[in-house]
């Protein structure tokens, strides 16, 4: 993550499979809004009751919607 953060400065960013959200939180010092997805319920929970970052979004979803660039800045 700490390679990814200066990729991710300014953008809105998609954390996929973010687990606890370590990563996450790591990403938000740089991003301007990280949303971090994952499928495992206990582990957002986790994640819900320790936000690290305000401007991070965390949530367990069908993750299909979130293969889109108008959503995220692309990397490039």
């Amino acid at each position: 993550y700490a390679f990814a953060r200066s990729l991710a400065a300014g953008k809105r960013v998609l954390d996929f499979g973010c687990g606890i959200g370590y990563g996450a939180a790591d990403l938000a010092e740089a991003a301007a809004h990280v949303t971090a997805v994952d499928i495992s319920e206990e582990a957002l929970a986790f994640a819900r009751e320790h936000p690290d970052a305000a401007v991070v979004t965390v949530f367990c979803d069908r993750m299909e919607r979130y293969f889109t660039t108008e959503l995220f800045t692309p990397y490039r």
